[in-house]
């Protein structure tokens, strides 16, 4: 006799060709993410009106947006979604896994359009945030 009652039921997991869906999310979670970090560090160290961080030398400059945006990659993969995940969030590094085996074909190209959908929502996001695009803005 089982104390514990009957197993229960499985989960349901949605899965696309061996990678739960949960993992494309986390892709265009990320890469919206750093988006959104790069092009506020661009926009706030490269104003065209000196203001914040742009009356700054050129390469403090940079040097804050590649803290930035190196530190935005970083943060994403030590979480949960950007460990499930592998934390691409770029085609291109999605490309080179693929390359290496780590990747099929299918989910190659479901990561691809998960990063570019995130990309696209993290513009729409930092606009959104900052106004970016306004007149006060560079076109950096």
């Amino acid at each position: 006799m089982d104390i514990h009652g009957p197993p229960a039921a499985p989960a349901v997991r949605w899965v696309v060709r061996g990678r739960p869906l949960s993992s494309y999310l986390a892709e265009a979670l990320g890469s919206a993410w750093l988006v959104v970090a790069a092009l506020t560090a661009v926009s706030f160290t490269m104003r065209a009106d000196g203001a914040y961080l742009s009356s700054w030398p050129l390469l403090p400059r940079l040097a804050v947006v590649g803290v930035s945006v190196g530190g935005a990659v970083a943060v994403f993969a030590l979480t949960p979604p950007g460990k499930e995940s592998g934390a691409h969030l770029n085609p291109a590094i999605s490309l080179f896994m693929a390359l290496r085996g780590v990747l099929g074909v299918t989910d190659l190209i479901a990561y691809g359009v998960f990063q570019l959908t995130g990309s696209v929502l993290g513009v729409l996001l930092t606009r959104t945030l900052w106004g970016i695009g306004s007149p006060r803005w560079t076109t950096v």
